[in-house]
């Protein structure tokens, strides 16, 4: 290896102060100095082969060029500044071929930072636990190519890791401006990063991991299909898509107004879909999932779930657990799946005459098990016409009296019937699939 001895200090006017015009691994060590009043510092010919550049001293450039140039080459790139190395000039490293740089010392540039060329597919790679600063302009621009940027250490000026399937790994660091990962499917991992700035991930579809609600996420309208995952409470800002909850705790999660899928951990979780045809998943432990606006679809997953459809035609499913499933308006179907230990133990809720349609399409009830699961109406007022709260009367058919609740054959499925004003005319209907023989001891009236 080459080795730029501690005991040489280069100054050099109008021309690099070293030029490298062989391939292969260099050591400058320190306290080597070398410094270029009107040009780069260190320039790397094109055509030569791939080059390593280990840095232990420090290289000095006028403040309009770079300590380290690359122009015109086709051949792989390697800076490494040890934790003694320094860049100081107008911008710090250009490089037109793949660039892979490592920083555990202080990279200055007055204009800009690390940058390859704005054209490169290459995939470029950026692992900094030093610090990187720029006074203007962007302290690490990529370029093309799938390029990773690990941070531990700090970064001030902003970031663009170019055209391409980036990925970002805040690694505990600090990025003092905006990241900005542009076109392409990206991963943004913030967990333990700060970012000053906002963080956009451009058209593509992106995935964006945080630990922190408080973190400026920006994407805009149709650049992609966007996921956020979190390890704490959070909501969807405009334009992202889906959300999913991580680890155990007990978190909640709320969409937009888009059409939203929305996933939960191992803990209690509360989902909340808004506005839009959402799809959310309990997963694990006892959630609260709540459809809102719009035609959902809802899973409880394993564990005791609540599930409310809100507003709209949805599909409520309270899988393995003894699930509370609640239509809403619309014509809902409710399956209630296994409960636990085998046995069923769903409770069918509907709260209001308004939200049950009485003709056309009905909610549904896919699963019901007599001696086991139970329809809930105790929240309606079974007769109109009086000021108590009254409860309904399972009768064998209608007598004109108000507050009676019937079941009828329909087709090979069953239908539950209620009249609340007594006209003996039902006022809502509930559409059971199959031949179920279901009693007053099936109902909390």
């Amino acid at each position: 290896m080459p080795v730029i001895s501690s005991s040489v200090s280069v100054s050099a006017i109008n021309a690099h102060a070293l030029t490298i015009a062989v391939a292969g691994n260099y050591l400058i060590t320190g306290p080597t100095y070398l410094e270029s009043e009107s040009s780069y510092a260190v320039g790397v010919n094109a055509g030569i082969g791939p080059v390593t550049i280990n840095l232990a001293g420090s290289i000095v450039a006028s403040l309009s060029y770079y300590g380290i140039y690359q122009p015109g080459a086709t051949d792989p790139l390697t800076v490494n500044i040890l934790s003694s190395g320094s860049i100081f000039g107008g911008a710090v490293v250009f490089a037109t071929s793949q660039l892979a740089l490592t920083n555990d010392g202080y990279l200055y540039g007055q204009d800009s930072g690390i940058a390859s060329a704005p054209t490169a597919t290459t995939n470029d790679s950026v692992i900094n636990r030093g610090e990187i600063f720029t006074t203007a302009g962007l302290a690490i621009d990529l370029g093309g190519g799938a390029d990773v940027l690990v941070n531990s250490g700090h970064i001030t000026g902003d970031v663009n890791l170019g055209v391409g399937d980036d990925r970002f790994y805040g690694g505990g660091g600090s990025v003092l401006g905006t990241l900005d990962l542009s076109t392409g499917n990206d991963l943004i991992d913030l967990r333990g990063a700060q970012i000053d700035g906002s963080v956009y991930g451009g058209d593509g579809n992106d995935v964006f991991i945080v630990d922190d609600a408080s973190v400026d996420l920006i994407e805009y309208s149709a650049q992609g299909t966007d996921l956020v995952k979190s390890t704490v409470s959070y909501e969807l800002r405009v334009n992202f898509e889906n959300l999913t909850l991580l680890g155990a705790g007990d978190i909640n999660g709320t969409g937009n107004a888009a059409a939203n899928t929305l996933t939960g951990n191992a803990g209690d979780n509360r989902l909340h879909g808004y506005t839009g045809n959402d799809k959310a998943y309990g997963g694990s432990g006892d959630d609260v999932i709540y459809g809102d606006q719009g035609n959902d679809v809802l899973y409880g997953g394993i564990g005791v779930d609540l599930l409310y459809g809100g507003a709209g035609n949805d599909i409520l499913r309270g899988e393995t657990g003894e699930d509370r499933l609640i239509g809403g308006a619309g014509a809902d179907t409710l399956t209630g799946d296994v409960g636990t230990a085998g046995g069923y133990d769903d409770v069918f809720v509907f709260q209001r005459v308004a939200d049950m349609p009485n003709a056309g399409s009905l909610d549904l009830i896919t699963d019901f098990h007599i001696g086991e699961d139970k329809i809930d109406l105790s929240a309606i007022d079974a007769k109109a016409g009086t000021l108590a709260n009254d409860a309904f009367s399972f009768v064998a058919s209608f007598t004109s009296v108000a507050g009676q609740l019937i079941k009828q054959a329909s087709g090979l499925d069953t239908l539950i019937l209620g009249d609340i004003n007594g006209d003996g005319v039902a006022d809502f209907r509930i559409l059971l699939a199959g031949n179920v023989a279901v009693t007053a001891a099936d109902f909390i009236l």
